[in-house]
């Protein structure tokens, strides 16, 4: 069950539910079991710590200009949008 917690205080205090640590656990083990991957694979996975690969699809490739790049949608890509990006 959600625990909620008090972030800040004030006029505009706002309480968060959050999950505790031992029910993350729980969550992550029956996924990872589900999935039949290890919980550290989940986690990487979850946290978008995916390496490129010509054979997944990801629906993005990057293009490059003369000062920088960006994301295009494109069937066959198969760039991986940084976190921070911004995908079309």
């Amino acid at each position: 069950m959600a625990v909620p917690v008090d972030v800040s205080s004030g006029a505009f205090a706002s309480i968060i539910p959050m999950v505790s640590g031992q029910q993350a656990l729980k969550i992550e083990e029956q996924l990872a079991h589900l999935l039949h991957v290890e919980v550290d694979e989940l986690r990487d996975y979850l946290a978008g710590n995916i390496g490129a690969s010509s054979t997944r699809r990801t629906g993005f490739r990057f293009v490059r200009g003369t000062h920088g790049g960006q994301y295009v949608r494109d069937r066959e890509g198969t760039d991986i949008v940084r976190p921070g990006a911004s995908a079309p």
